[in-house]
């Protein structure tokens, strides 16, 4: 991982093999965010994507192996439990040309992924929402 820093927030180049979850969250801890907004592009390999099933209360799963190209992550950082979560969407190019899309689950880095983060002067948290059955984002001033 290399992080460069602007004045608009951050650009967080990911390498081959990182993980993106486990990448961004533990950069996050390391800089101390606790709210954020991410958007990024790149390519990803071994890929685990749901869409809830708010009847079911429960995500379907699918994983897609890859390589894809990685046409837009979009999300954000939060606090849950005292710690970073990243909450994304991507959207994914297989080499056929067709698209998958999703919540992202997991994904590894194939090639590289450019990451920019906008921080929040905002602390965000989630608090269980029972009407759809899943911690839903909160904000806490500063």
């Amino acid at each position: 991982m290399k992080v460069f820093r602007g004045n608009g927030g951050y650009l967080i180049r990911l390498e081959r093999g990182e993980e993106v979850h486990e990448s961004l969250t533990a950069w996050a801890e390391t800089a101390g965010c606790e709210g954020a907004v991410v958007n990024g592009l790149g390519a990803v390999e071994d890929v685990e994507l749901g869409f809830y099933h708010r009847d079911r209360r429960e995500y379907e799963r699918r994983v897609e192996k890859g390589p894809l190209e990685l046409l837009s992550l979009t999300g954000n950082l939060s606090m849950v439990g005292g710690r970073p979560l990243l909450h994304a969407h991507v959207v994914l190019m297989r080499d056929d040309f067709s698209v998958a899309g999703g919540h992202l689950f997991r994904a590894r880095i194939a090639v590289t992924g450019e990451i920019a983060v906008s921080r929040t002067d905002l602390r965000l948290t989630r608090r269980m929402n029972d009407d759809v059955g899943l911690p839903l984002l909160e904000a806490i001033d500063p």
